[in-house]
């Protein structure tokens, strides 16, 4: 009977085994992959270096497909999960998921019920769809988002009625001009004679007094003024807002083989 260590169970040949080098070398790759802490098949991880240094047995994750047979174990796992993030070209390749620009947030019904932290209601998607992606850097409110308030303003209206002051035009009071008596028949005079016989004489030039003609004085009376509005000025520009929590910019890798 091989041996096991404490911790771990790891299988290894004692003293009183017959030699079998292939099979003990094996149970203890076997056990290791199984037993001793590591990172399993499917774990994603961030890296923070550069791409190009990532480990051999991990993959960038940017949504690419890649080969059923290379990566099989993972395919299986890909399978199982009916293929989350593609199924590739349906027959050779699957994908794996694509984590540019975005940060993982926990199934939302994982161990059987859902906290409705991530909800098709508010967000558009489901959170209980495994690979569902969500969210966008920057978001432009709708006026239905826009908290209730009020804006405040003079708005138009009629002004009070009123009257001006001024001047009606009419008559002249009765009134005469003083003439000048002549005792001389020539001239631009003009001669005339009184019920007496008594001859008169009135220069042509002097005026006689008389009332003016009716006429009026123009003014303006007072009254209401035309109905009429006042602009209130509208306020934002409809720009999208920044929606983005802080941000550390790293790799995501995938362990494949």
């Amino acid at each position: 009977m091989p041996g096991t260590t404490t911790n771990y169970g790891l299988r290894y040949p004692v003293g009183t085994d017959a030699p079998n080098v292939a099979t003990d070398i094996q149970n203890l790759a076997t056990d290791v992959d199984s037993k001793v802490p590591a990172v399993p098949i499917g774990a994603s991880l961030d890296w923070d270096y550069a791409a190009a240094s990532i480990p051999s047995w991990a993959l960038l994750q940017y949504g690419q497909a890649v080969s059923r047979t290379t990566y099989a174990a993972l395919a299986a796992l890909a399978s199982a999960a009916s293929y989350p993030h593609g199924s590739g070209d349906g027959s050779t390749t699957f994908n794996i998921a694509d984590k540019r620009g975005r940060v993982a947030a926990g199934k939302d019904d994982m161990g059987g019920t859902a906290a409705n932290r991530i909800t098709a209601a508010i967000s558009g998607t489901a959170g209980t769809v495994l690979g569902a992606a969500v969210g966008t850097e920057g978001v432009t409110l709708a006026t239905a988002q826009i908290p209730s308030h009020s804006h405040t303003g003079a708005t138009g209206t009629f002004s009070a009625d009123h009257s001006h002051s001024g001047t009606s035009g009419g008559r002249s009071a009765a009134h005469t001009h003083a003439l000048n008596a002549l005792t001389y028949a020539f001239g631009s005079d003009t001669q005339w004679s009184d019920y007496n016989g008594v001859n008169h004489f009135i220069n042509n030039n002097a005026g006689m007094g008389t009332e003016s003609a009716d006429h009026s004085h123009g003014t303006t009376t007072g009254g209401s003024s035309a109905n009429h509005t006042h602009g209130i000025s509208a306020e934002g520009g409809g720009g999208a807002h920044l929606n983005m929590s802080p941000t550390i910019i790293v790799n995501k890798i995938v362990r494949a083989l």
